[in-house]
């Protein structure tokens, strides 16, 4: 049997960051950082926002890097936003109104309602 590889960690060191690249990263310019927060755990996130602190506060690195921070921990960069509203005549509008509070010479296909299917009146073909 092999003997286990055993990793001594330095105290105030972090499991799985890499200091000299956070290093690295707090050294360089303000644009430079805030480029460099993407690829970032939040666990590097962390620490390069100690880093920073103790460096000599730059407040737009670490307003930048608090901001991602806050926007991970509440999941909020995980999916963008959609429109806040929806547009009318969309689908999604009458499916909690009843079949007979949808007008269906407005509509230009069908819609489900919470009654059932409304469908769109014929249009009128001109003769000549």
């Amino acid at each position: 049997m092999s003997e286990p590889t055993i990793t001594v960690q330095e105290p105030g060191e972090l499991p799985g960051v890499d200091h000299d690249r956070l290093e690295a990263i707090a050294g360089s310019k303000v644009a430079d950082v805030i480029d460099a927060l993407d690829g970032l755990t939040i666990l590097e996130l962390e620490r390069l926002l100690e880093i920073e602190q103790a460096s000599g506060a730059r407040t737009t690195a670490l307003n930048a890097i608090q901001r991602e921070i806050d926007s991970r921990a509440s999941g909020a960069d995980n999916e963008p936003a959609g429109p806040s509203y929806t547009p009318p005549g969309d689908a999604t509008n009458f499916r909690d109104q009843p079949q007979s509070a949808v007008d269906p010479s407005n509509l230009t296909g069908p819609v489900l309602t919470r009654d059932g299917y409304v469908c769109p009146l014929p249009a009128a073909v001109p003769q000549g």
